[in-house]
């Protein structure tokens, strides 16, 4: 098998496995915000699986390069969307004219046969920058030990990796050098599968009877999380976590999910609010900065913190923490 047929075997087993991944994420995975995740391997999938046409097969029909248009285009939004979704935002419905792009594109590029599809992937991956920086700003500013923050700059910096190949196939001379920026694209999505497999976030679907936990295994998590306080610790992950109970990221998650009804980042949020609650209420009177309350309980940022403590209170630290006060009877107030 000569060189580009070996470099194609490379990338076609990585697209088929992106897609295996994105049906994974978007119709077995019960969390909703990881089929934007989904729909992200799906779209470098198709992109890179455009590539593959053009170096074994040396022309591609104006259909497929439209397709694999839609793919580039949709990258820099999907991983927009995915952020803020893992930042524990909404996206926002002006989102959807991102949606505009890839569609306006692949329907100009399959009408006029291709004739300015060279035109359309060039501007759009530049544009791909762009997402990236803004993505890659949000994700720095909200950066949080209580979520996913390495897996984040992981699927980043893949993106990343991804963009960089695209350029090197623009600025290659050669059909050897394109296929080449096709094997360096599909790099990060071989590293990626390997990270979540090793991080326990691909998982078959079990029946009920499967996800029992063993009474010992549910005692030692919820000691290590409660009593030894370990939901205090910055930047714990589940893969931290499982290691240093010496339990499987699996049965960890199984675990979580029996005993606080949640995901691990889900527990952890609502264990460090819960601390944070009881220094707020328990002296009403004392000042207590917020910026340094975010850090003492495991928050890695502010926003964070205010993000999450809404979610589970319903109000903001400072309105807690006043409404406490006013609740309080004269006579358990401390005297000055």
């Amino acid at each position: 098998m000569n060189l580009p047929g070996l470099l194609g075997l490379f990338c076609g087993v990585a697209v088929v496995l992106a897609g295996l991944l994105a049906t994974y994420f978007l119709w077995v995975d019960p969390q909703k915000k990881n089929r934007w995740l989904g729909l992200l391997f799906l779209a470098i999938a198709l992109r890179v699986g455009k590539s593959i046409g053009y170096f074994i097969l040396y022309e591609v029909a104006a259909p497929w390069v439209a397709l694999g248009y839609v793919g580039l285009a949709s990258t820099g939004p999907l991983l927009w969307v995915y952020v803020r979704m893992q930042t524990g935002q909404a996206p926002l419905r002006a989102s959807l004219l991102h949606g505009l792009l890839p569609l306006v594109g692949a329907i100009s590029i399959w009408a006029a046969d291709g004739a300015y599809a060279s035109d359309w992937y060039q501007l759009t991956t530049l544009l791909l920058l762009g997402y990236l920086v803004a993505t890659a700003l949000r994700w720095w500013k909200s950066r949080s030990a209580d979520r996913a923050y390495y897996w984040e700059g992981q699927v980043l910096l893949g993106t990343g990796i991804v963009w960089v190949a695209y350029v090197i196939q623009h600025l290659s001379d050669t059909m050897q050098g394109y296929a080449w920026g096709a094997a360096v694209a599909a790099l990060p999505l071989y590293g990626l599968m390997v990270r979540m497999a090793r991080q326990g976030r691909v998982q078959p679907k079990r029946t009920p009877k499967a996800e029992t936990v063993p009474a010992d295994v549910l005692q030692k998590v919820r000691a290590a999380l409660e009593t030894e306080q370990g939901y205090l610790q910055r930047h714990l992950t589940l893969s931290q976590f499982a290691a240093s109970i010496r339990i499987p990221a699996y049965r960890v998650t199984q675990a979580i999910q029996q005993a606080y009804g949640g995901t691990f980042p889900e527990a952890i949020n609502a264990l460090r609010v819960r601390e944070a609650q009881h220094r707020l209420t328990e002296d009403p009177k004392a000042f207590i900065k917020m910026e340094v309350l975010a850090q003492e309980v495991g928050f890695n940022s502010p926003s964070a913190f205010y993000a999450a403590f809404k979610k589970e209170t319903g109000s903001t630290p400072k309105a807690y923490q006043k409404a406490k006060l006013q609740t309080q009877s004269p006579a358990t107030l401390p005297t000055s």
